[in-house]
């Protein structure tokens, strides 16, 4: 999972704190573990306004493969 979060996570979650968002933090492992129910409803939705990474900053949703690996 670590490469999918430092690919398309860690710009808004990760370890810059001037760069955080949402108080979320995902390159520690302790910290993302107790949140990967509320990531994987984000990176899944099809609701682009609620997906994850953010539609309305360009971004695209991630691969299929990606999803089933979180959720996995």
């Amino acid at each position: 999972i670590r490469p999918i979060f430092s690919d398309r996570c860690f710009a808004c979650h990760g370890p810059d704190a001037g760069n955080r968002k949402a108080n979320l933090r995902l390159d520690v492992e302790e910290a993302a573990r107790g949140k990967l129910g509320l990531v994987y409803q984000r990176i899944a939705s099809t609701d682009k306004a609620k997906r994850m990474p953010p539609a309305h900053m360009g971004h695209d949703a991630p691969p299929a493969r990606d999803i089933e690996t979180v959720k996995a």
